[in-house]
């Protein structure tokens, strides 16, 4: 199943008593511009290239502090974009094993972090903040960690439904 910042896997192993059991649930997040950086890098240079020729166009009719400020707009929009290409480097995974759920997140910056959970003990919540926005928290022996920061609403509570369930079935 692939939505526009989530994929997941999910699997289930029938055990011999019939019920179903969790053996193995897998799911890596990711922010939604990812796919569509190649396209805002070529409106970029478009951009950039009509900047460039009005800018001169400007030049030669004697107002030359139109190119500097054009040249100044590019600039910024390439910060921007700078600043979606670290965002779209995010990425989170949170797997859920046998004896542990284990969350994997790259952050904006390049920072790693892992942290493994007991999953007997693990707590999901999706806390309502005020303005409909909402932030999904798995919590399990005094460790707090946020899962899907830059998810919509929709999602999170999508894969709130899905590692609940996945929880609640890994529990002997």
């Amino acid at each position: 199943m692939r939505s526009d910042a989530i994929f997941r896997m999910l699997s289930y192993n029938v055990s011999s008593d019939g019920r179903n059991r969790c053996k193995k649930f897998d799911v890596a997040l990711l922010p939604d511009i990812v796919g569509r950086l190649s396209a805002v890098r070529w409106l970029l240079l478009c951009f950039g290239g009509i900047c460039l020729a009005l800018g001169l166009v400007f030049m030669f009719l004697g107002a030359t502090p139109v190119l500097g400020f054009m040249g100044l707009e590019v600039l910024l929009l390439f910060v921007v974009y700078r600043s979606c290409v670290r965002s779209a480097n995010m990425f989170e995974r949170l797997y859920l094993t046998g004896r542990d759920l284990v969350f994997y997140k790259i952050d904006r910056n390049g920072n790693k972090m892992m942290l493994s959970l007991n999953p007997y003990w693990a707590r999901v919540e999706n806390r309502e903040i005020s303005g409909g926005i909402s932030r999904l928290v798995v919590s399990s022996g005094g460790r707090i960690v946020e899962v899907g920061s830059f998810l919509s609403a929709h999602e999170k509570s999508s894969l709130f439904e899905d590692l609940k369930k996945s929880l609640s079935i890994s529990k002997p």
